[in-house]
């Protein structure tokens, strides 16, 4: 366990933010370009794009707390924390490889129903790794100074990852000729790279601090009242609220 006011070391900061650029190379690509992919590529009529997208955003919507409750209550040897990341793993690598490489056998309908699948499993999958992800950082330690240290950098290593999946990712995606073949090979390689990052921090990082275990709201109603009671929190999910309209639109 760290030191509450410890400095962290830099190779702590980095095994932490790391797994970022993999799940930001990742939820990139599949946000730029997979309503193309799957409209262009694979012929899925865009209505039904639409209603899957707009359902999955929902759904992700309600997980996000969800999750965040569940990760606080969990209760293994490995932490709270991290047996969620463990647990994102390979739904990780499976919604990504089957979002992009649906059997080119599948009748118009069963090809719908594989990509709502995916589309589903993929933003759950998402949502299991970035919520308690992001609490792990708050939690290597309590000092203010180190955990902007913390947040800077995840921050800068998911924007490296963001570029690369528009520069190249996007590339591959484009192909229309080679799209198919491509978008199969580049999501299992991104998504085992992604798993194999995640077990690394999960195995490098310290254990996670004990006097933050037990902590977390009674019930899923009452943690959001009390969120929004703080002020500090209202001002920050507004500011997150801005940003997100800002990169979906």
């Amino acid at each position: 366990m760290l030191n509450a006011t410890a400095t962290l070391p830099v190779s702590q900061i980095a095994l932490y933010a790391l797994p970022g650029a993999g799940v930001s190379f990742i939820y990139t690509l599949f946000m730029v370009m997979y309503l193309k992919f799957a409209t262009d590529t694979l012929l899925v009529p865009p209505l039904a794009m639409g209603w899957i997208f707009l359902a999955s955003k929902v759904w992700n919507a309600l997980a996000d707390p969800i999750v965040g409750t569940r990760s606080d209550r969990t209760r293994t040897r490995l932490g709270r924390r991290k047996s969620w990341l463990v647990g994102a793993m390979a739904p990780i690598v499976l919604f990504t490889w089957m979002a992009w490489s649906p059997p080119a056998s599948l009748s118009p309908t069963a090809e719908i129903a594989w990509v709502a699948l995916s589309v589903f499993g993929f933003y759950s999958a998402f949502t299991a790794f970035e919520v308690p992800h992001a609490a792990l950082g708050a939690e290597l330690t309590q000092d203010p100074a180190a955990r902007n240290r913390v947040f800077g950098t995840k921050h800068f290593v998911r924007s490296l990852g963001l570029v690369f999946a528009l520069v190249f990712g996007a590339r591959v995606v484009r192909e229309t000729a080679t799209a198919r073949e491509g978008a199969a090979s580049l999501a299992l390689v991104s998504g085992l790279a992604t798993a194999l990052l995640i077990l690394a921090a999960v195995a490098l990082l310290p254990r996670e601090r004990s006097d933050y275990q037990g902590r977390g709201g009674v019930n899923l109603p009452r943690a959001l009242a009390d969120v929004w009671r703080n002020r500090d929190a209202r001002l920050l999910l507004i500011a997150l609220f801005i940003e997100a309209v800002g990169s979906a639109a």
